[in-house]
């Protein structure tokens, strides 16, 4: 899913970025989960800054009627223009939003 490959300056960084029609810099993205189907609220209990902005992404899962995720990208300093790549699901993953967080 997040198997960089380099070589081809035409083919997408990863999976993921082809799926979501954008190219991220790795630095900023973290992942968590895959251990299973379990509720957001736990999926989402770890990561940087996550005590900044775990309450909106929470409400934000639950809006689009998701209670339960395998796992969750969190790409840290990148504006994902979803009105430009037209993509809110691939890969079994949700885009969710852009949420503010500040560093501690």
């Amino acid at each position: 899913m997040f198997e960089e490959q380099y070589g081809d300056d035409d083919a997408p960084l990863s999976p993921f970025s082809g799926a979501f029609k954008f190219y991220y810099d790795h630095d900023y993205l973290e992942t968590g989960g895959g251990g299973g189907l379990q509720p957001v609220e736990e999926v989402f209990r770890d990561g940087s800054y996550i005590e900044t902005y775990r309450d909106a992404v929470i409400e934000a899962a639950h809006a689009k009627g998701l209670t339960h995720a395998g796992g969750a990208a969190l790409l840290y300093d990148h504006v994902y223009l979803v009105g430009k790549t037209k993509v809110r699901q691939a890969l079994g993953y949700t885009f969710l939003g852009v949420f503010d967080f500040k560093r501690g």
